[in-house]
């Protein structure tokens, strides 16, 4: 009776022991499925957001200051003249500052362009020169900064920062300022900016 009993016992055990091997094996094909799904999900979601980023976050010129100063940066002998240049300030909604905007940047692929009575004055009277930009990043808004030196031409077309520019000239040139596109070639993206359009936030 004893025999029977303990074989009772053993069976029975085997039996559980078999159940919950079961039970176990199928939470987990039910586990791992879950997991790869949820996964999937993440992946695609992350996926979507970079795709749809730039819909999401546009890309936006909200404000432009310009303006002409003496020139930074630069060596004059004793009784020069200090060259004059242009600033422009140029603040954007959702714009980082990467490796592809800096490399944009030295490349001349993000400029002004002049236009309008800006674009007569650098025909006939004055010159640009590119003499340097800025970055500046506070929150989602960044703020560039391009530089421009400016001088006369002197006799058949000769420029030369070591004249001054004349009163008259700097006067037209500081009211054309806005006369002018903003060229911004990003990542074989090409935006362009009518200046133009910010005319009344110099003016206040």
């Amino acid at each position: 009776m004893g025999t029977v009993l303990a074989g009772a016992a053993c069976g029975y055990t085997l039996l559980s022991s078999v159940n919950k091997r079961e039970i176990m094996d199928s939470v987990q094909e039910r586990r791992y499925p879950l997991a790869k799904i949820i996964t999937l999900c993440i992946m695609a979601v992350i996926t979507l957001y970079i795709a749809l980023n730039g819909i999401i976050h546009p890309l936006k010129l909200i404000s432009v200051d310009a303006d002409v100063s003496d020139a930074d940066n630069y060596t004059i002998a004793v009784g020069g003249v200090v060259p004059k240049q242009i600033n422009y300030v140029l603040t954007f909604e959702n714009l980082s500052y990467n490796s592809a905007l800096s490399e944009a940047l030295a490349d001349d692929k993000v400029r002004i362009e002049p236009k309008g009575r800006l674009r007569k004055l650098v025909d006939g009277k004055i010159f640009m020169e590119k003499a340097g930009y800025g970055t500046g990043q506070e929150g989602n808004l960044a703020t560039l900064t391009i530089s421009y030196r400016v001088g006369p031409f002197v006799g058949e077309a000769y420029a030369t920062l070591s004249e001054p520019l004349s009163p008259e000239i700097l006067e037209e040139l500081q009211d054309s300022l806005l006369d002018a596109e903003l060229v911004f070639e990003v990542n074989n993206k090409m935006r362009r900016y009518d200046l133009t359009d910010y005319r009344k936030e110099v003016q206040d």
